[in-house]
């Protein structure tokens, strides 16, 4: 086993067959903790254990993880939660001097629900229940859509 280098030449690295050849000295920039570089096997090690499991079967991976859905159904719920809230200086605006709390509190239940369901996706998210945060994400944008249509209306 050679040791790795990362003055060495990437061909180098995974074996002894040209163990001569190197970019720079090996004295001109000894490792600062040698024992401490890490190993490689050669690929034919890697061949030998395996065999063909390695090759041949396709890699079906989706590109999009469950923790990136986490992060995306937060955000969404963040974002979610500053647009319920931005709604009401619309509506005071838009009444000017007629404006009342009661014109707003169907607002400020979405944003308490939008904001309670942010933090339980949070909550889920640091616990590394990336599935369930993201359901919960979804399952609040239904629940709004839903709110709207009976509280507030079409």
């Amino acid at each position: 086993m050679v040791p790795f280098n990362p003055f060495r030449e990437p061909s180098d690295q995974f074996g002894p067959a040209n163990a001569h050849r190197t970019c720079l000295a090996e004295d001109a920039f000894p490792p600062l903790f040698p024992d401490a570089m890490p190993t490689f096997r050669s690929l034919s090690a890697v061949d030998e254990r395996f065999g063909d499991s390695l090759k041949g079967a396709p890699n079906y991976t989706f590109p999009v993880t469950r923790e990136r859905w986490a992060q995306i159904g937060i955000t969404t719920q963040f974002l979610i939660v500053v647009r319920t809230l931005g709604e009401i200086f619309r509506l005071k605006h838009a009444h000017g001097a007629d404006f009342s709390a009661a014109a707003a509190m169907a607002y400020v239940g979405g944003a308490l629900i939008a904001a309670c369901s942010c933090w339980a996706g949070v909550t889920l998210y640091f616990l590394r229940r990336y599935a369930l945060s993201a359901w919960i994400a979804l399952a609040t944008v239904v629940i709004l859509l839903a709110y709207k249509i009976i509280m507030i209306g079409w």
